[in-house]
């Protein structure tokens, strides 16, 4: 157990310290976001646009048949296996 003197003292007294000025930094964040989200304007007509533009080509990328997560290739780890023929492991080919 550190000694509550000296130099041993801070041991105790910076994860205080620490805990104590992230909690103030996250009031401050926190404070500034909420104000500067009074600030924002409604959206304008064109924001409108730009989102009804965005949406509708969503939907017609949805609707095509190509639509889908990609297909993933599976990586190429070597040279490919031969059969066996003797009931044995597969072996590289060269």
């Amino acid at each position: 157990m550190p000694r509550a003197s000296g130099f041993d003292a801070l041991i105790w007294v910076l994860p205080a310290v620490a805990l104590v000025c992230g909690v103030a930094g996250l009031v401050v964040v926190f404070r500034r976001w909420s104000r500067e989200a009074g600030e924002m304007s409604d959206p304008t007509d064109a924001d409108r646009e730009l989102v009804a533009a965005a949406l509708a080509r969503d939907d017609f990328d949805a609707e095509s048949p190509a639509a889908g997560p990609p297909i993933a290739e599976p990586p190429a780890t070597g040279p490919p296996l031969a059969e066996p023929t003797n009931g044995d492991e597969p072996t590289e080919q060269m």
